[in-house]
């Protein structure tokens, strides 16, 4: 995992790699002189795009690839803080991560912590799911580049002594993980994975 933030240097290119990753973090997608590393993880994004590498890209991650691709961020009319419900988009029965999620038949919601949204997709980005207060809340470019505004995964209300706060503990007091998201990272040989959110500051975008 690179730590841009702590120094760590970010990849050039992806030809050692077979996917790539990226997290939130406090500043906003267009923060270049707060986060000088910025610009190196757009491009990453451009190349995966590119080159149809598989990649997850969450809450800033989506937010700096809308940005790396055209599209259009914007201050959130109305920021989304907590457990949210979320809106599968007919298009979303049909696609590799979120079609096993449509046919649940329950309410699909996850952990929101976001003042920023996406207001344009980029070119040929295919809208996924929504929800009451962000129109974009997942889109897929390609065949296996996906963006998401949530925050998918394992949620833990507490830091172990000494752990930073990251996008893994944003969730409220006493709740579950909010989806049963694929493993499809773990069966990749190689992650580029870019953690971008600073442990001095919860993330925000």
């Amino acid at each position: 995992m690179c730590r841009p933030w702590a120094g760590d240097v970010l990849p050039r290119s992806l030809d050692d790699h077979d996917a790539l990753l990226v997290l939130g973090g406090s500043m906003g997608p267009h923060d270049d002189e707060r986060a000088p590393w910025l610009p190196a993880v757009r491009e990453l994004l451009r190349l995966a795009v590119a080159r149809d590498v598989p990649t997850l890209a969450v809450c800033l991650g989506m937010e700096l690839l809308t940005v790396a691709c055209g599209g259009e961020v914007r201050r959130a009319a109305l920021p989304e803080v907590g457990l949210c419900e979320l809106t599968p988009l007919q298009e979303a029965t049909g696609d590799r991560l979120f079609g096993p999620l449509t046919h649940t038949g329950g309410r699909l919601r996850a952990v929101q912590w976001h003042w920023e949204e996406t207001g344009t997709l980029p070119d040929g980005a295919v809208p996924l799911v929504t929800s009451e207060r962000c129109a974009h809340q997942s889109y897929r470019i390609g065949t296996s580049v996906w963006g998401v505004q949530f925050h998918p995964g394992s949620w833990r209300t507490t830091s172990a002594p000494g752990e930073p706060r990251t996008s893994a503990h944003c969730a409220p007091s006493g709740s579950n993980p909010p989806v049963s998201w694929p493993r499809w990272l773990g069966r990749r040989q190689s992650c580029a994975r870019c953690g971008v959110c600073s442990p001095s500051s919860g993330p925000r975008s």
